[in-house]
């Protein structure tokens, strides 16, 4: 009985101190949420010399540079001009 309650208070404790230091981690526990890592392992790219064809990269270092040039071009710095949109956008931006 005692050892049961022990149990429980240090269960208690370990859970109050997750909440406290691991908050997104602890509400993704509680809802159930589990996201399995991603691992890229392959990209296709398109072929430079015959931009119709696609290819098959396998070999981990050229993979993890397609990756990292792909999400650098799809989150880059995008350039701008609030002054050309129509009226009706610039209601909407400002």
């Amino acid at each position: 009985m005692q050892k049961t309650r022990l149990q429980i208070l240090c269960k208690i404790e370990s859970k109050f101190e997750m909440i406290q230091t691991h908050q997104s981690l602890w509400l993704n526990s509680s809802l159930e949420k589990h996201r399995p890592d991603v691992k890229i392992d392959r990209a296709v790219i398109t072929n430079p010399q015959h931009p119709t064809e696609k290819i098959l990269v396998l070999e981990p270092n050229k993979v993890k540079q397609v990756a990292t040039d792909t999400f650098a071009q799809q989150f880059r710095k995008r350039r701008t001009t609030l002054d050309s949109l129509s009226p009706f956008w610039k209601d909407i931006y400002e």
